[in-house]
């Protein structure tokens, strides 16, 4: 074998070592709701946002008055003159209260102050709904996925997808639950699908959001073998039996 030949790593499994502990999971995945017209009472999306927001179930969700509608966020636009003032809190107030009703009544320790909603002016790249229908996404479908396996308190289990340098292509990590199940995070880096090598995981249950199940609920597949497809721009989760 020539040593001088460029390796191909394209296809390198991750390496798992199960024994040591990297450290206590303590983040916590969620997301911002930020002020914009389509989650006023009354637009054509709000109820369904609402309603995935709920389905979500996230903690620590921050509600983010912010610049770009400054009669949502600002209530003294200029500055007093003549003994008079122009505050006005006719849309901060109820837009605020719907929205504190909202998080309140899911149980929310916090809410902050992104995005639930973007649309076209408005940064429609980080919208996690159908700007037009209120439904979920693939960025929507993406929290939950990590949401309904990964909490603060799982072990971080010692995972890399080769050395000294990773792979490019795809991340990999490993997790252990409080109740022993043993889970594995992929994140494909590119357009086109990865087989990977998994030994060890034939029998897996995978969940898999990818440019196919688009906004739908994740997919779930039964790993028969030990590999395991992953698809272009794909996140999965493993969960060992």
């Amino acid at each position: 074998m020539d040593d001088s030949a460029p390796m191909d790593l394209t296809n390198q499994p991750p390496r798992i070592d199960w024994n040591p502990v990297v450290r206590y999971m303590n983040t916590l995945p969620t997301l911002q709701v930020v002020v914009n017209p389509l989650l006023r009472r009354g637009s054509l999306i709000h109820d369904r946002a609402f309603a995935e927001l709920r389905k979500l179930g996230a903690e620590n969700v921050r509600y983010v008055p912010w610049f770009p509608y400054p009669r949502y966020a600002i209530a003294e636009l200029e500055a007093p003159a003549d003994k008079k003032t122009s505050w006005d809190f006719s849309l901060i107030e109820p837009f605020t209260i719907d929205i504190f009703s909202h998080l309140a009544t899911l149980g929310i320790d916090a809410a902050g102050e992104s995005q639930l909603v973007g649309y076209p002016s408005q940064f429609p790249s980080v919208s996690m709904v159908d700007w037009e229908t209120g439904v979920p996404i693939a960025r929507l479908r993406v929290l939950e996925l990590l949401k309904q396996h990964f909490a603060p308190g799982d072990k971080i289990v010692s995972t890399n997808t080769g050395a000294p340098f990773p792979v490019p292509y795809y991340h990999a990590q490993v997790f252990k639950k409080a109740d022993g199940k043993r889970k594995l995070l992929l994140i494909s880096k590119r357009a086109r699908s990865l087989d990977l090598a998994l030994p060890n995981f034939a029998g897996a249950t995978a969940e898999v959001v990818d440019q196919i199940t688009g906004g739908s609920p994740a997919r779930i597949e039964q790993l028969s073998r030990e590999n395991f497809r992953l698809p272009g721009f794909a996140v999965a989760v493993l969960t060992l039996p």
